[in-house]
């Protein structure tokens, strides 16, 4: 098996209401739940973080939406020989170099724009980067967010991950695609973390050897017993 080289980011995340009222702190950030999960799962991996970023985010009834006051530094991307990286940040703090290593991406920091709530924004994926992105995952916004050229060759060529929240997610798998309903879970708090969790899951098991199907049906009953840990 081969190790992972994680990118992705620690936070403070602070959680507010629409007064701005802060109702509670946690450590958070993408990096906290990879690392939990693969951990967890026993896959060798490294990590490398920047600096803690504060995170405000927005609890309401349709969701939680996030908002970063002060924009991370840069850093850039130099992975090692034969690595797998895994990717997922909170803003475009990790700038992303085209390379011989395989990609898993999640789009949601790059789409972000960060200075309100929930506000995203366009993003041209270098076409150099493309035939190192194996996996592509975001919302059904976030994936809007990227050019159709792209997107169209991702799901021809490579792996599209379109998740839809309490549905469940598409799955786009070189010209082939299949629907993953989630499992329902109820009375939550928040679901801060289950994006990050359930593509880490879902990294881990492609890795281990699984189909991209049965990963997919693994990290889905992962995230479901993330989610209902919340509740205790």
């Amino acid at each position: 098996m081969k190790a992972i080289e994680v990118y992705s980011t620690y936070a403070q995340d602070r959680f507010v209401n629409s007064t701005g009222q802060i109702l509670k702190e946690s450590k958070g950030g993408p990096a906290s739940f990879i690392v939990n999960v693969l951990q967890d799962l026993q896959i060798p991996f490294t990590i490398y973080s920047p600096e803690k970023i504060v995170v405000e985010i927005l609890l309401t009834q349709n969701g939680e939406f996030g908002r970063i006051p002060m924009a991370p530094q840069k850093s850039q991307i130099k992975p090692a020989k034969n690595k797998i990286l895994l990717i997922s940040t909170l803003l475009n703090e990790w700038e992303l170099l085209a390379g011989s290593s395989p990609i898993y991406l999640d789009v949601q920091g790059y789409v972000r724009n960060g200075t309100d709530f929930g506000k995203k924004q366009k993003w041209i994926v270098p076409k150099p980067l493309w035939g190192s992105l194996i996996c592509i995952k975001g919302t059904k916004e976030e994936i809007s967010c990227l050019d159709q050229e792209f997107l169209d060759e991702q799901k021809a060529k490579r792996q599209l991950i379109i998740t839809r929240g309490a549905l469940g997610a598409d799955i786009f798998i070189q010209g082939r695609n299949f629907f993953i309903p989630a499992i329902k879970t109820t009375d939550l708090p928040d679901t801060v973390g289950a994006g990050d969790t359930w593509f880490a899951a879902y990294v881990a098991k492609q890795i281990s050897g699984l189909g991209a199907k049965e990963a997919a049906e693994f990290a889905t009953e992962y995230v479901a017993r993330f989610l209902q840990g919340k509740n205790k």
